[in-house]
């Protein structure tokens, strides 16, 4: 009988959710964010084109998370800005291969900007990715930030 817990969350930052299909995933890959120790000046300090926020559920008025795809090593930025208990997670889709794609927080709010930078092997250069910043409560989509972004890799 198949499983319906559905996916497990990686153990490891950076690792990556298969069920061994060869032809094509279906489970998307997934990258636990990690603590974001980079350079100055790579840091996405402000919102700009490739970012974007989610307000909170509790009090629409909140900035709940941010997120910043940066296309050099296709490089997503997340950030839960909200001690409300919930986390944040990016969802998007690669245009030339179909495969979706996940990234989410750990850490609640005490931890700052988090990077996840494992997806530079699944997403084809040259391509755009549509991605949508949410708000989670465990497996349940609580709001979603704005518009969609459509974002070019390197």
């Amino acid at each position: 009988m198949p499983s319906t817990a559905g996916p497990r969350r990686p153990t490891a930052p950076c690792d990556f959710e298969s069920d061994g299909a060869v032809a094509r995933r279906a489970v998307p890959p997934t990258v636990r964010a990690a603590p974001y120790r980079g350079e100055r000046g790579r840091f996405p300090t402000t919102l700009d084109a490739n970012c974007n926020e989610v307000t909170g559920y509790e009090n629409p008025r909140a900035t709940a998370g941010l997120a910043c795809f940066r296309p050099y090593g296709d490089k997503f930025y997340v950030r839960d800005t909200l001690a409300d208990g919930h986390h944040i997670e990016v969802r998007g889709t690669v245009n030339r291969t179909g495969d979706n794609f996940r990234c989410y927080e750990h850490g609640g709010s005490a931890a700052g900007w988090q990077v996840c930078d494992g997806f530079h092997d699944e997403i084809p250069e040259n391509s755009t990715i549509y991605w949508e910043i949410g708000l989670w409560e465990g497996g349940t989509l609580l709001g979603t930030g704005g518009d969609p972004k459509f974002s070019s890799t390197s």
